[in-house]
C-alpha cells in the first residue's frame, strides 16, 4: 500500500475535530487510521509513503505527526520484526467503540451525523488492500428491466441482484448506453447465437462486458422466428424483425 488511488478516500467525522482537536497532518493520518481499525485486531499496515501521499508531506513530518499521535494517546504503535526487518502497525484508540456510535446515531436518524460520514452505508463495500472504496450506486429499475428482457428472449433465468451482473450493466450506463441499446444487443446476439454452439454466450458477463460496444454495432441478421432461432433466406411465414427486405 503505496500510492494513493483516485478510488480511495478519508472519512473525516466531526469528533475528530470537536472533540480531539486534532487538525492539519494529524487529523489526516488520524482518519486514515481510524478507518482500518473498525473491526477488532484491525489497524493501519500501510507504509509510510501511502501517508506522505495523503498529507503531501515529506517522511519526516509523517512521523513527527504519528509520534505527536501517539503521545497523546490517540494511537496505539506495535513493532514486530520479521526476518530481521522492523514492521510497524498502527490502531486508532477506543475506535470500534466511536465507530459503533456514529452507527448508532445515524439509524436513530441523527441530523448532527452526514450520509457520507457512516463507514456502513455501502451497499457493496469493495475493499482493495483494506481501503474502503466509494460505493457504486445501482438503477435497479433500468438493470431489472435488462436481465428480465435478456431471459425472456434467451430463455435464461438470470438474477438482477447478481453482484457481477449489477456491475458490468452499472459500467455501460455510465458509458451512455441507453436501455434501447441493450435491448439491441440481446435482440441481435439471440437472433444469431440461439440454437448454436455460442448460445451458452447468452449471458451477462459476455453481453455486457467489454465486447459490448463490438454486440451493439454487428450487423444485425434479418429474420429471426418466434423462438429468436436465425432462419434461412425464405420466411415460411416466420416474422420479419429487423426491417423489409
Amino acid at each position: 500500500m503505496n500510492e494513493v488511488t483516485d478510488k480511495n478516500y478519508i472519512v473525516i467525522q466531526s469528533f475528530m475535530v470537536s472533540e480531539l482537536g486534532l487538525k492539519g497532518n494529524e487529523l489526516l493520518i488520524y482518519a486514515i487510521i481510524f478507518g482500518f481499525s473498525q473491526t477488532t485486531g484491525q489497524a493501519f499496515h500501510g507504509s509510510l509513503t501511502y501517508l506522505e501521499s495523503w498529507t503531501n508531506s515529506t517522511r519526516p513530518t509523517v512521523i513527527s505527526s504519528l509520534k505527536s499521535l501517539v503521545e497523546k494517546g490517540l494511537i496505539e504503535k506495535e513493532e514486530q520484526t520479521i526476518n530481521g526487518v522492523k514492521y510497524c502497525s498502527y490502531r486508532a484508540k477506543n475506535s470500534t467503540d466511536k465507530a459503533e456510535e456514529v452507527v448508532k446515531k445515524f439509524n436513530e436518524g441523527s441530523k448532527e451525523i452526514l450520509p457520507n460520514n457512516i463507514l456502513y452505508n455501502i451497499v457493496d463495500n469493495i475493499v482493495d488492500n483494506n481501503i474502503v472504496e466509494n460505493a457504486e450506486k445501482y438503477d435497479m429499475k433500468t438493470i431489472t428491466e435488462i436481465v428480465d428482457y435478456l431471459n425472456e428472449k434467451a430463455h435464461k433465468n438470470y438474477r438482477s441482484n447478481n453482484k457481477a451482473t449489477m456491475r458490468h450493466i452499472n459500467a455501460r450506463l455510465k458509458e451512455g448506453r441507453t436501455l434501447s441499446d441493450f435491448k439491441q444487443v440481446i435482440d441481435n446476439r439471440c437472433a444469431t447465437w440461439l440454437g448454436t454452439d455460442m448460445e451458452q454466450y447468452l449471458r451477462p458477463e459476455t453481453l455486457f462486458g467489454s465486447k459490448f460496444e463490438g454486440y451493439l454495432n454487428a450487423s444485425a441478421p434479418k429474420r429471426r422466428g418466434s423462438d429468436g432461432r436465425l432462419l434461412g433466406e425464405k420466411s415460411n411465414g416466420w416474422e420479419f424483425v429487423f426491417g423489409d427486405d
